[in-house]
Protein backbone atom coordinates (compact mmCIF):
# COMPACT_ATOMS: atom_id res chain seq x y z
CA UNK A 1 0.00 0.00 0.00
CA UNK A 2 1.26 3.90 -0.28
CA UNK A 3 2.34 5.04 2.49
CA UNK A 4 1.61 8.71 0.74
CA UNK A 5 -2.38 7.50 1.15
CA UNK A 6 -2.38 6.14 4.30
CA UNK A 7 -2.35 9.38 6.53
CA UNK A 8 -4.12 12.46 6.17
CA UNK A 9 -2.33 15.21 4.24
CA UNK A 10 -2.35 18.91 5.26
CA UNK A 11 -3.58 21.22 2.42
CA UNK A 12 -2.35 24.16 2.34
CA UNK A 13 -5.01 26.24 0.50
CA UNK A 14 -2.54 29.56 1.28
CA UNK A 15 -0.10 28.20 -0.85
CA UNK A 16 -2.04 26.70 -3.54
CA UNK A 17 -3.66 30.63 -4.00
CA UNK A 18 0.02 31.57 -3.36
CA UNK A 19 -1.17 33.60 -0.41
CA UNK A 20 1.19 32.06 2.28
CA UNK A 21 2.92 35.38 2.74
CA UNK A 22 0.49 37.45 3.36
CA UNK A 23 0.85 37.98 7.26
CA UNK A 24 -2.67 40.28 7.02
CA UNK A 25 -4.63 37.42 5.50
CA UNK A 26 -3.58 34.71 8.01
CA UNK A 27 -4.44 36.88 10.84
CA UNK A 28 -7.66 37.66 9.38
CA UNK A 29 -8.75 34.19 9.28
CA UNK A 30 -7.19 33.36 12.65
CA UNK A 31 -9.13 36.80 14.25
CA UNK A 32 -12.59 35.19 12.65
CA UNK A 33 -12.01 32.01 13.46
CA UNK A 34 -11.49 32.60 17.11
CA UNK A 35 -13.67 35.87 17.52
CA UNK A 36 -16.82 34.02 19.53
CA UNK A 37 -19.53 37.08 17.63
CA UNK A 38 -18.46 36.15 14.43
CA UNK A 39 -20.61 34.88 12.28
CA UNK A 40 -19.80 31.53 11.50
CA UNK A 41 -21.73 30.70 14.71
CA UNK A 42 -19.59 28.91 16.45
CA UNK A 43 -17.80 30.08 19.76
CA UNK A 44 -16.38 26.57 20.44
CA UNK A 45 -13.56 27.67 17.87
CA UNK A 46 -12.10 30.18 20.59
CA UNK A 47 -12.04 28.21 23.50
CA UNK A 48 -10.14 25.35 21.83
CA UNK A 49 -8.29 27.67 20.14
CA UNK A 50 -7.03 28.56 23.86
CA UNK A 51 -6.85 24.53 24.73
CA UNK A 52 -4.25 24.24 21.70
CA UNK A 53 -2.62 27.24 23.52
CA UNK A 54 -2.29 25.82 26.64
CA UNK A 55 -1.11 22.39 24.95
CA UNK A 56 1.85 24.38 23.07
CA UNK A 57 2.79 25.50 26.82
CA UNK A 58 1.04 29.07 27.17
CA UNK A 59 0.29 29.36 31.32
CA UNK A 60 -3.10 30.69 31.13
CA UNK A 61 -6.04 30.04 33.20
CA UNK A 62 -8.73 31.81 31.23
CA UNK A 63 -10.85 28.92 28.83
CA UNK A 64 -13.46 31.69 27.06
CA UNK A 65 -12.36 34.37 24.90
CA UNK A 66 -14.87 37.34 25.68
CA UNK A 67 -13.20 39.86 23.25
CA UNK A 68 -11.13 39.59 20.23
CA UNK A 69 -9.91 42.66 18.49
CA UNK A 70 -7.74 42.58 14.62
CA UNK A 71 -5.17 45.93 14.56
CA UNK A 72 -5.63 47.03 17.95
CA UNK A 73 -3.81 50.41 17.73
CA UNK A 74 -1.50 51.45 20.57
CA UNK A 75 -1.02 54.81 21.81
CA UNK A 76 2.09 55.09 19.90
CA UNK A 77 -0.02 54.19 16.63
CA UNK A 78 1.51 50.62 16.40
CA UNK A 79 -0.68 48.03 15.63
CA UNK A 80 -1.43 43.99 17.61
CA UNK A 81 -2.00 41.75 14.90
CA UNK A 82 -4.32 40.15 17.17
CA UNK A 83 -5.43 40.83 20.58
CA UNK A 84 -7.38 38.38 22.25
CA UNK A 85 -8.73 39.45 25.78
CA UNK A 86 -10.16 35.77 28.35
CA UNK A 87 -12.17 36.60 31.69
CA UNK A 88 -8.81 36.28 32.83
CA UNK A 89 -5.60 37.08 30.81
CA UNK A 90 -5.13 39.27 27.84
CA UNK A 91 -3.13 37.71 24.99
CA UNK A 92 -1.14 39.38 22.26
CA UNK A 93 -0.75 37.45 19.55
CA UNK A 94 2.28 38.67 16.87
CA UNK A 95 2.29 37.44 13.43
CA UNK A 96 5.68 37.63 11.41
CA UNK A 97 5.67 36.52 8.27
CA UNK A 98 8.80 37.67 5.86
CA UNK A 99 8.73 40.72 8.30
CA UNK A 100 11.30 41.82 10.52
CA UNK A 101 10.83 42.83 14.18
CA UNK A 102 10.35 46.48 14.81
CA UNK A 103 12.52 48.21 17.66
CA UNK A 104 10.69 48.16 20.91
CA UNK A 105 7.87 46.40 19.23
CA UNK A 106 6.64 43.78 22.01
CA UNK A 107 8.17 45.25 24.75
CA UNK A 108 5.83 48.70 23.42
CA UNK A 109 2.84 46.10 23.26
CA UNK A 110 3.21 44.91 26.26
CA UNK A 111 3.67 48.08 28.17
CA UNK A 112 0.89 49.29 25.93
CA UNK A 113 -1.50 46.06 27.60
CA UNK A 114 -0.68 46.24 30.69
CA UNK A 115 -1.09 50.13 31.26
CA UNK A 116 -4.60 50.26 29.46
CA UNK A 117 -6.21 47.19 31.49
CA UNK A 118 -4.41 47.31 34.64
CA UNK A 119 -2.78 43.99 33.81
CA UNK A 120 0.42 43.44 35.42
CA UNK A 121 1.47 39.86 35.22
CA UNK A 122 -1.67 38.91 33.06
CA UNK A 123 -0.38 40.04 29.44
CA UNK A 124 0.72 36.34 26.90
CA UNK A 125 2.47 36.91 23.86
CA UNK A 126 2.13 34.22 21.28
CA UNK A 127 4.42 34.73 18.81
CA UNK A 128 3.36 33.22 15.50
CA UNK A 129 5.51 32.24 12.53
CA UNK A 130 6.13 29.73 10.08
CA UNK A 131 9.87 29.20 11.18
CA UNK A 132 9.68 28.72 14.89
CA UNK A 133 11.55 32.02 15.27
CA UNK A 134 11.78 34.02 18.88
CA UNK A 135 11.12 37.64 18.73
CA UNK A 136 14.45 39.17 18.34
CA UNK A 137 16.00 41.47 21.31
CA UNK A 138 15.58 44.50 19.61
CA UNK A 139 11.60 44.00 19.97
CA UNK A 140 11.61 43.02 23.12
CA UNK A 141 13.41 45.91 24.32
CA UNK A 142 13.96 46.63 28.04
CA UNK A 143 11.23 43.86 28.71
CA UNK A 144 12.85 41.88 31.91
CA UNK A 145 10.05 39.35 32.27
CA UNK A 146 7.39 37.96 29.88
CA UNK A 147 4.90 35.09 28.85
CA UNK A 148 5.82 34.00 25.49
CA UNK A 149 5.02 30.81 23.27
CA UNK A 150 6.50 30.26 20.09
CA UNK A 151 3.72 28.74 17.63
CA UNK A 152 5.15 27.05 14.09
CA UNK A 153 2.31 27.50 11.33
CA UNK A 154 2.42 23.95 10.52
CA UNK A 155 2.42 22.81 14.43
CA UNK A 156 -1.18 24.30 14.48
CA UNK A 157 -2.30 23.05 10.82
CA UNK A 158 -1.62 20.13 12.27
CA UNK A 159 -3.73 20.38 15.22
CA UNK A 160 -6.14 21.77 14.03
CA UNK A 161 -8.72 18.36 13.69
CA UNK A 162 -8.51 18.69 17.11
CA UNK A 163 -10.11 22.50 17.03
CA UNK A 164 -13.51 20.15 16.40
CA UNK A 165 -13.66 21.44 12.97
CA UNK A 166 -12.99 19.18 10.15
CA UNK A 167 -12.22 21.41 7.11
CA UNK A 168 -9.60 23.06 9.37
CA UNK A 169 -6.84 21.90 7.11
CA UNK A 170 -7.94 24.53 4.22
CA UNK A 171 -6.78 27.47 6.23
CA UNK A 172 -3.40 26.12 6.45
CA UNK A 173 -0.80 28.93 6.18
Amino acid sequence: MNKKHDTPGTMNIAEIMNRHHLENQHSNIISFLIDPEEIHNHPEYGTKFLQLLKKKGLNITGGKICNTVREDSTDDLRRIDIFVETENEYIIIENKVYADDQDNQIHDYIEYVKEKYSADGKVFVVYLNPWGYEPSEKSIGTSIFFKLIIVIYPCTILLCPAWGFSSCYFFAF
